[in-house]
């Protein structure tokens, strides 16, 4: 004897007694002879994972509609709040209904056929409350290249493309992805983050992957945010890992009077180099976070051509590089530092 099961909409016989699966005396699933002993990652291709996010997409009763309502009614109440960088829309989604429509698990095909008109609809609601604020937008994690047609409502000067690096399932070095999402960017006419990487302790290979990764988004002038759900702190003596705060605890650019060109921190030496091409008409200046953790003992400047940059310390952390008046046209500008 067999049913039917729905998936996205569509039927398809199915079982009248599915495998059992190992559960408690509350009915959920057992962690010691389940969720242990299976990696998480698989349940994304479960008839159950792709018919959820299956039914977000296609808007089946309108689960769409009221994921965009959700929006709109988050972003009322956060939109005279200062510091929002963004509206996240959803972290880390799944290609959608893969047992209905098996091409969704091709790299990029996910992004335009169903990501790209969910994205529409929840920016299209933002907007209606908050004119200003980033969205923020992702494409399928597994992805090479994305395959979004465009960024949400087409305007990328109010949005951010937020993209993931982990090995599996990212192909290649960091250095890879970097240079494929600069090339998503560019088509898209937008800027990137790189939202997620590992970040926290394990073995050598694993922190020598974390170095790589600093140099890495330093060198493509990439702004990054680590994923640190476990093992920032030594659970024994309540600490910071110092493996970890070097890291965390450098010197960057937070904001840059004109085009930078390149900037990088190297953490065995302690010295932070920004270059770039001034741009008179801009009247801010540029900002360097500067970790007290990191310049324990003050830090020194060199700045060329000399005389080209006033200072001023803003804060005990940042410090403020104004351009000289004597800078009438755009000017290449190098900056280092050092500590005391």
């Amino acid at each position: 004897m067999k049913k039917d099961w729905v998936s996205s909409g569509k039927r398809y016989p199915f079982p009248l007694k599915p495998t059992p699966f190992p559960v408690d005396d509350n009915g959920f699933p057992s962690p010691q002879s389940l969720c242990d002993t299976v990696d998480w990652s698989l349940s994304y291709t479960s008839v159950a994972i792709g018919n959820a996010f299956g039914r977000l997409y296609n808007n089946y009763d309108g689960l769409g509609d009221a994921f965009a309502a959700y929006w709109e009614k988050l972003a009322s109440e956060y939109v005279e709040t200062a510091n929002i960088v963004g509206y996240n829309l959803l972290n880390e989604p799944w290609v959608g209904d893969t047992w209905s429509n098996p091409s969704l698990l091709v790299p990029g095909v996910a992004d335009h056929k169903v990501l790209e008109g969910l994205w529409n609809r929840a920016a299209k609601q933002i907007r209606t409350v908050d004119n200003n604020t980033l969205i923020w937008f992702e494409g399928a994690t597994l992805d090479v290249l994305s395959g979004f047609n465009n960024v949400p409502l087409g305007d990328g000067s109010k949005s951010v493309h937020s993209f993931h690096y982990y090995s599996p399932p990212q192909l290649g070095s960091i250095s890879d992805t970097l240079k494929n999402r600069h090339k998503d960017n560019e088509r898209l006419k937008t800027t990137g983050v790189l939202t997620e990487l590992t970040f926290w302790m394990g073995d050598e290979k694993q922190m020598q992957g974390l170095t790589d990764a600093m140099v890495a988004t330093d060198a493509d002038m990439v702004s990054w945010i680590g994923w640190a759900y476990e093992n920032l702190y030594n659970g024994s003596t309540g600490h910071y890992y110092p493996e970890l705060a070097k890291h965390y605890a450098r010197a960057y650019p937070a904001a840059v009077a004109g085009t930078p060109t390149s900037f990088s921190f190297s953490e065995s030496e302690g010295i932070f180099k920004l270059e770039f091409t001034s741009d008179p008409s801009i009247d801010a200046p540029s900002e360097i976070i500067l970790p007290p953790s990191t310049f324990p003992n003050g830090y020194k400047v060199q700045v060329s051509p000399n005389g080209s940059l006033r200072q001023h310390a803003l804060d005990k952390r940042t410090l403020s590089l104004f351009t000289s008046s004597s800078i009438t046209n755009a000017t290449e500008i190098q900056v280092t530092i050092s500590g005391k």
